[in-house]
This record gives structure tokens, sequence and C-alpha cells, in this order.
């Protein structure tokens, strides 16, 4: 990491924590975001509860899981201080309709969360129905079920055409690098396609996420049933965290970290670790904010 890089990382760090002292009440976080292709918004979340219903309130589909495949998101950082927040794409680098979205996206939820009275300013009705519009046809929520990570050295290069949320078949070719074709390794909708030289994210493939999934995990975790998370097969209790569990090799598969998931659990790199996430007032985190 450069220098300059990391003194931005402190005076943002440094910013935060300021607003954190200031705070009189809950505080909400909408991070702004673009991307390198076309795209309708859509919203990205720490699946947490409060998150979720911050999220639900925007009429765009909210992406679960993404902010696990990205070590260091800015969003994590949020969710354990147990801020209320949510990271918004409005739409591809420079275009006008991305800054549109974001504008409309900020009234709604300044209206949504009482900081303006419903309907005080001119265009309200507008601004959501522009939004519906740009997404109509697709789901309500999806979750990450493949990420494609890539080096510079692999010469990886998207092919041309994809755009967010593009339905993509099993085996269909979506680039090429050092190796030769990439193919997609499931089917789905694809996200987040790499047109820029800088990133390590290939591309991610999401799938349509049922209801049913959220008012199921909803009820779970009000219940408290994480408490049961070690009756899973391959699940134990971490020997030093009283938040987390450790998932043995043979039990990382989709049904198990599914129903982790579930019961509010998230990834974190390496180690088969399996964290609670924070509903609520949070603690203050180690200084390891990156990106």
């Amino acid at each position: 990491m450069g220098s300059a890089e990391l003194l931005e990382q402190r005076d943002l760090l440094a910013a935060i924590r300021d607003e954190s002292r200031r705070a009189r009440g809950p505080v909400y976080v909408l991070d702004l975001h673009t991307t390198s292709s076309d795209s309708a918004p859509f919203t990205t979340v720490g699946d947490t509860l409060q998150n979720r219903e911050l999220a639900l309130r925007l009429p765009v589909p909210v992406v679960l899981g993404l902010e696990e495949q990205i070590e260091g998101a800015l969003l994590q950082y949020f969710d354990r201080l147990g801020w209320r927040s949510i990271g918004f794409e409005g739409g591809r680098h420079e275009a006008p309709s991305s800054v549109e979205a974001h504008e409309d996206a900020m009234w709604i939820l300044l209206e949504a969360l009482g900081l303006l009275e419903a309907g005080s300013t001119p265009g309200s009705v507008e601004r959501r129905g522009r939004l519906a519009r740009h997404t109509e046809g697709l789901p309500r929520v999806l979750d990450v079920r493949y990420r494609h990570a890539v080096s510079e050295e692999d010469g990886f290069r998207m092919h041309s055409g994809f755009t967010n949320f593009d339905r993509i078949k099993a085996g269909e070719e979506l680039g090429v690098d050092r190796a030769g074709p990439v193919r997609a390794v499931r089917a789905g909708r694809i996200l987040l396609p790499l047109y820029q030289r800088q990133g390590a994210d290939g591309f991610f493939i999401v799938r349509r996420l049922a209801p049913a999934w959220l008012v199921v995990s909803r009820f779970l975790r009000l219940m408290g049933a994480d408490r049961l998370a070690t009756w899973l097969p391959g699940v134990r209790a971490h020997p030093e965290r009283s938040d987390a569990v450790l998932v043995a090799r043979q039990a990382r598969n989709r049904v198990v970290v599914g129903l982790l998931h579930l019961l509010g659990f998230k990834a974190r790199s390496g180690g088969g670790v399996m964290v609670r996430r924070v509903e609520g007032p949070g603690r203050e985190p180690e200084s390891d904010l990156h990106g």
C-alpha cells in the first residue's frame, strides 16, 4: 500500500471517529459508488437485519454477501461499529444517469428516515419511479455465489458487452487470461464485470434469493437461534471468541455455510472462521481500516 493511500485512510478513519463521537442517536451511512460497466442501480449490505431494512427502502435490487468477498471493505468497518450502512452502486463511471441515481437515493432515504417530511421536496414521487424503472424485471434480492479473483500476472480480460445482472449460462466464455478462456462455473447473473485496469475481482456471479429466506432468517435471528450454530455438522465453537465458530474443511459446503448465513454469521478470510454479525451498537474496531 502506497504512503499516500495510507495517509488518506488515516484521515478517513479520523473523520469517521469524529462523527461517531458527535452522534447522539443511530448513525446511517450511504456509501456511493459507480461501476466500470453499464449497470442498473443496486445496493450492497453487510447482512444485518438493520442494514436490510435500510436497503429495502430503496426500489432497487439488494445484493447480499458481496462484502464477505472483499477483504477490508469500508462497509465491514461500519458494521463492526453497529452503524446502519449500505453501499449504493448508481451505474457506470461518469454516466449522467449515475449522478441522477445517487441524488434520487439520497433524497429517498432522507425522507424515509424522517429527516425530511415525506413529499416535502419537489419530484419526490418521480425519484422513486425513476429508480424503479431502471431496475424493472430484476430480482429484489440476490446473493453472491461465486467470485473470480484476478491479479496483474493473470492478464485477465473481460469480453466486451456484459452489463450488471446479465444472465449467463454455466460454461459460457466470459473472458480470457494467460491460461486461456475463462468460463462461468455456474449459471446465474453476472455482477461487476471488470472493464478497467485496476481491480482484483474479474466478476461475480449472483443468483436470486427467495423472499422466504429473508423471513425465516429474520425470525431465527430474533429468536437467538445463532446459539444453535454448533449443532450443525462440522461446526464447533471458536476457542478464543464467543462471537465466532470454526467450520471444518469438509463442512464448508453450500448447505452448512448457507445455514450459518441464515443465522447471521459471515465468513472471514482463511481458517474456516465465521463471525456473528453485529446488530445494534457495536464497538470501536482496531485500526485495521482498508479501502
